[in-house]
Order: structure tokens, then C-alpha cells, then sequence
């Protein structure tokens, strides 16, 4: 509903790019994957337009809450429905959990969806970010390590706290903490 207000207000020009990336002299290619698809970034960080700096804004809020949103409303849904049915060793398991999570590093998916934000795509639209697009990227980051390791560390770099880790430190934490980061499916699955 949102694309169609804007779309809209701005007459659907938002979506019109008369320059392809690799030939917009605003951005340059910051990397190549192994489909041979090109990611593109603002040369000058402050031309990324408004609606991605928004996005990008809310998606460091959950990275620094070491937590996706949807996993969020998830477990506070669940915290609901145990407060109702009374079951107060599974709400006191979930806010543990929750506790546990505020001394992660990072939350791998909330670092990726930055990256999305702040990495085009040729053919991509600048201005609005399309969530199809954005998801079919981070799942071919996800299956490319190579890929992966990069914007999870440029995204790091975006978070102000973590600019001084190395790349490798990150990708060890990410590993050495995937296991943690089932833990939480299993108070949103019901099971604990």
C-alpha cells in the first residue's frame, strides 16, 4: 500500500532509472558474487536515498538488539499467550532468552538486511526498496560464504560499535554462535 501512496505522490517516476548502475557515475561496484551478479554503493554515502537510509535505520535498530523483528513479535506473542495460560517458567524462559541475546555481537540477519539497504543491484530501484528483490539477495549471500563474509562485514562496519573488528573475528563469532541462534526458534516453535 505504501509502494502505491508514493507511487503516486511522485507520478511512478520513483522507479524510472534512465542510467544503468554500472554506467551511474553516483555509484560504483563495490562487488561481484558468484553468479556474477554486480552490487553497487554510493560512492558518497550521504546520496543513499531517503527511503533506504529509513529502512537502513530501522534494520540497525533490530541488529543492535541482536534480533529480527518478526522473531521479536514472535516471542512477545508467545510471552502473551503463556502470561494468559499462567505459565510462568515459560515467560521467565523467554525473557531469559531474550536477556541471553543482549550479549550477542550481532544478529546475522539483521546485518544482511542492511546490507540489502545499502547494496543495489543492477536493474534494482534506488528509491524504494523492493522486499522481493531484497530477499532473493540475502538468500544468495547466504549461500555464497564468500558473499556472506563481505556484506556481513561491511554491515559491521556501518554499526559504529563494531567498525574496529576484522572481518575474520566476525565470521568466527557468526559461526561459534549459530547454535545460539536456534535456540530462540525453539520458545517461538512451542518447544523448550
Amino acid at each position: 500500500m505504501l509502494k502505491k501512496i508514493i507511487d503516486r505522490f511522485f507520478n511512478k517516476s520513483i522507479h524510472k532509472t534512465s542510467v544503468a548502475h554500472s554506467k551511474n557515475p553516483k555509484l560504483i561496484c563495490v562487488y561481484t558474487d558468484k553468479e556474477g551478479v554486480n552490487y553497487y554503493g554510493f560512492k558518497n554515502p550521504i546520496e543513499l536515498p531517503s527511503t533506504r537510509t529509513i529502512a537502513v535505520e530501522r534494520a540497525t535498530r533490530y541488529a543492535n538488539m541482536f534480533i529480527t523483528e518478526q522473531t521479536l513479535k514472535s516471542l512477545f506473542k508467545e510471552i502473551k499467550e503463556a502470561g494468559n495460560k499462567q505459565d510462568w517458567i515459560k515467560v521467565f524462559s523467554i525473557i531469559q532468552e531474550i536477556d541471553f541475546r543482549l550479549e550477542f555481537l550481532s544478529e546475522e540477519n539483521s546485518l544482511l538486511e542492511i546490507s540489502s539497504y545499502y547494496f543495489i543491484e543492477e536493474n534494482e530501484s534506488l528509491n524504494l526498496p523492493d522486499e522481493e528483490v531484497l530477499k532473493n539477495k540475502i538468500g544468495r549471500w547466504k549461500n555464497d560464504e564468500d558473499a556472506r563474509a563481505f556484506f556481513l562485514g561491511v554491515a559491521m562496519g556501518f554499526i559504529q560499535k563494531y567498525s574496529g573488528i576484522s572481518l575474520q573475528n566476525v565470521m568466527n563469532y557468526l559461526r561459534e554462535n549459530e547454535r545460539n541462534e536456534k535456540r530462540i526458534y525453539q520458545h517461538i516453535s512451542g518447544n523448550h
